[in-house]
């Protein structure tokens, strides 16, 4: 995806942010008063080390179609962190790692676990 001034977006969230300037600051390329500074490749960021997944540019803004086409929702897997729970994308799909000490840390992290794999077998990215 290229990324271009005046243009309007989708994040991660669902949320549509419109792109208002270039910016050299923190090391993010790309300004937008709805939610902040971006990266050329659409990724989120506060600062330099902080970020923000669900706020990342996923896909050019498209207006929802009018007429006999309906709009269909899917869930997808989210990188982040969940609790003990690690999950990002290494390019070749999601991986997730768990670093847990505690009975307690283990049952929050089958739930989280559980929650991604309903997400798998009904299909989703």
């Amino acid at each position: 995806m290229q990324i271009e001034v005046w243009k309007y977006y989708r994040t991660r969230d669902g949320r549509k942010v419109q792109i208002h300037e270039e910016a050299d600051n923190e090391g993010a390329q790309f300004y937008s008063q709805d939610c902040g500074l971006y990266f050329a490749d659409g990724t989120f960021s506060y600062g330099e080390t902080t970020s923000c997944a669900n706020l990342d540019l996923i896909a050019e803004w498209t207006e929802a179609p009018t007429g006999s086409v309906r709009t269909v929702t899917r869930k997808e897997i989210v990188p982040g962190v969940y609790g003990n729970v690690i999950v990002w994308n290494d390019g070749s799909g999601d991986v997730i790692v768990m670093n847990m000490r505690t009975a307690t840390e283990l049952r929050a992290a089958i739930v989280t676990l559980t929650e991604i794999a309903d997400a798998m077998e009904g299909g989703a990215a």
